[in-house]
């Protein structure tokens, strides 16, 4: 399952690692407060290639 982390922040670096972002996106999950990201039609995003 692909979910829609953009709502927490706009770059999964360390900023969002090392403030918490991981654990953070875990409640989400469980919360049931994320999305699956639109238009992706059951592929995967792979982000820095073109």
């Amino acid at each position: 399952m692909t979910l829609d982390l953009s709502p927490m922040a706009s770059d999964i670096g360390g900023a969002f690692l090392a403030g918490g972002g991981v654990e953070r996106a875990r409640a989400s999950v469980v919360a049931g407060a994320l999305a699956e990201p639109d238009g992706l039609d059951g592929r995967r995003q792979t982000f820095g290639q073109a």
